[in-house]
C-alpha cells in the first residue's frame, strides 16, 4: 500500500506492498495472524479490521439471488412435491425424505448466490455438477428400490424438473415484489415467517408421532 511505514504496521505483522493481494484473488493485502505461536496468512475481510483465516470468495462472482427468495421458494414448493409423490406417482415418502429433496433442491442458491457470475465456464460447470448432484439425490431417497416401471421412472425423474421449475418460479415472485413491486423483502420474510409454521403444522396433522 503506497505510503505505508514499518512504524504505521502493528507489532508482527508485514508491511503490505503496493498491488499486494491475496493468492486467490481476495481484495485485500496479505497479512500475517498470530495463531497460538505460528504465523499463518490472512486475508482482508473487507469488513472492518478483522483478518480472515481462510481465501475469501470475489464478490463480483455474486448473484442476484437473495436469501428471501431461497426462503420464500422453499416453503411455498414443498406442497407440490408432496402432490407429485403422493398424487402423480402415488409413492407416498416419508416426511424425512421429502425435507431432504427440498433441502438438495434449496442447495443451488449456494452456486446462484456465490458463482453466478464468475468467470466463464465457472458457474455453467457448478451448476451442471449439482444438477448431476440433485438428481442423483431424488433417485437414492426417492426412487431406489421402488422395483416400478419405465413410465413411473420416467414421470419421477420428470417430477424433480417440473418441482425445480416450481420453485425458482417462487423465487422470481419474490424477487418481481422486491424489484418491480416496490416491496420491501422484510415482507416476503415475514410471509416465510407465517408459511413455515403452517407447513410444519400441515405435514405434522398429516403425519401424526407413533
Amino acid at each position: 500500500m503506497p505510503g505505508a511505514k514499518a512504524e504505521d504496521t502493528p507489532p508482527g505483522a508485514a508491511v503490505p506492498r503496493g498491488g499486494q493481494s491475496g493468492r486467490w484473488g481476495g481484495r485485500g493485502p496479505v497479512r500475517a495472524a498470530i495463531v497460538g505461536d505460528s504465523r499463518v496468512p490472512a486475508w482482508s475481510s473487507g469488513r472492518g479490521d478483522c483478518a480472515m483465516w481462510m481465501p475469501p470468495l470475489e464478490d463480483s462472482w455474486r448473484g442476484p439471488v437473495e436469501f428471501y427468495e431461497l426462503l420464500f421458494g422453499f416453503w411455498t414448493s414443498y406442497p407440490f412435491l408432496v402432490w407429485w409423490w403422493e398424487r402423480v406417482l402415488k409413492t407416498p415418502l416419508p416426511e424425512w425424505r421429502y425435507a431432504m429433496l427440498a433441502f438438495f433442491a434449496a442447495g443451488a442458491f449456494w452456486v446462484n448466490h456465490y458463482f453466478l457470475k464468475m468467470p466463464s465456464p465457472g458457474w455453467l460447470v457448478l451448476i451442471n455438477l449439482y444438477t448431476v448432484l440433485f438428481l442423483t439425490v431424488w433417485w437414492l431417497v426417492g426412487m431406489r428400490g421402488r422395483g416400478r416401471g419405465p413410465l413411473w421412472t420416467l414421470l419421477a425423474f420428470l417430477g424433480a424438473v417440473a418441482y425445480g421449475v416450481v420453485y425458482i418460479l417462487f423465487e422470481q415472485l419474490a424477487r418481481k415484489g422486491v424489484e418491480q413491486w416496490g416491496m420491501h423483502e422484510f415482507c416476503w420474510m415475514a410471509l416465510s415467517f407465517v408459511g413455515f409454521p403452517l407447513l410444519i403444522a400441515w405435514r405434522g396433522r398429516v403425519n401424526p408421532p407413533r
